[in-house]
């Protein structure tokens, strides 16, 4: 008994310096430095929007070969201090191009998958309920958190013809993950857990299943539900008022 509860005190240990200084964060912290270096300069063409100096507009100056060839280095050599080498050849700013010795490699990618990690930073997305229209609508607005979710869609409550119910809903590439957040904090207004039309292309952007908003469609070319249905006079909110009120 005692040595399973030392060798459970160690893996914790272990995993308690290890998350601090898993892969994502070594990246995020390196790209940090190469767009404080040398401004926004590369950020435009190499570390995109992730960096505080990007420029919406676009505007950002394209960087010179010299340049991408020293930020490249400057970058290897920030990864190389955090005990990631360099795994792809021409390739500098993503994790991708970094692996690490065995065995942290194997918690890399535990760390890294979609089934214990946000498949994009802003997974979560609210909708509400519109009495005048009898359906339900997304609010224009992804969230990082569910608790930031949560506090956007109450600012909508109350105006125009927009009532309760609402609920937050949370999407990704890993169908469990999906299904057990929204089991947790997506409340029981959705119509059901979809896949998109196109999962190749929706799994690029992290969003290959969530919840459903509205009527199950027919064109096999839209999304789908993977599992049934809620039936949808179960769910709806009430009916419209013609004095709502507005904030």
């Amino acid at each position: 008994m005692k040595l399973v509860m030392t060798i459970a005190v160690a893996i914790l240990v272990g995993l308690a310096w290890y998350v601090p200084h898993s892969k994502k964060e070594a990246v995020n912290a390196c790209r940090f430095e190469v767009a404080k270096k040398w401004n926004d300069v590369l950020d435009n063409a190499c570390i995109q929007t992730w960096s505080p100096f990007y420029k919406k507009d676009g505007k950002n100056s394209v960087p010179t070969c010299d340049e991408m060839a020293t930020a490249k280095k400057f970058m290897a050599a920030c990864m190389g201090v955090s005990g990631f080498s360099m795994a792809a050849v021409d390739c500098a700013f993503h994790g991708d191009c970094y692996r690490r010795s065995m065995p942290l490699q194997i918690f890399d990618s535990i760390a890294e998958n979609d089934l214990t990690n946000d498949s994009r930073p802003t997974p979560w997305q609210g909708y509400i309920w519109n009495s005048k229209e009898q359906h339900y609508e997304w609010v224009l607005n992804d969230y990082k958190t569910v608790t930031e979710c949560q506090s956007g869609i109450e600012q909508s409550v109350g105006t125009y013809s927009y009532t309760r119910p609402v609920g937050c809903a949370y999407s990704g590439n890993n169908l469990l993950r999906v299904r057990i957040m929204n089991a947790l904090y997506g409340g029981a207004n959705y119509t059901c857990i979809a896949e998109a039309s196109t999962p190749a292309e929706a799994e690029k952007i992290g969003m290959r299943y969530g919840p459903a908003i509205g009527r199950v469609p027919n064109d096999p070319k839209s999304w789908h539900c993977v599992d049934s249905p809620r039936n949808s006079e179960t769910i709806k909110g009430p009916a419209y008022s013609a004095t709502p009120s507005h904030r």
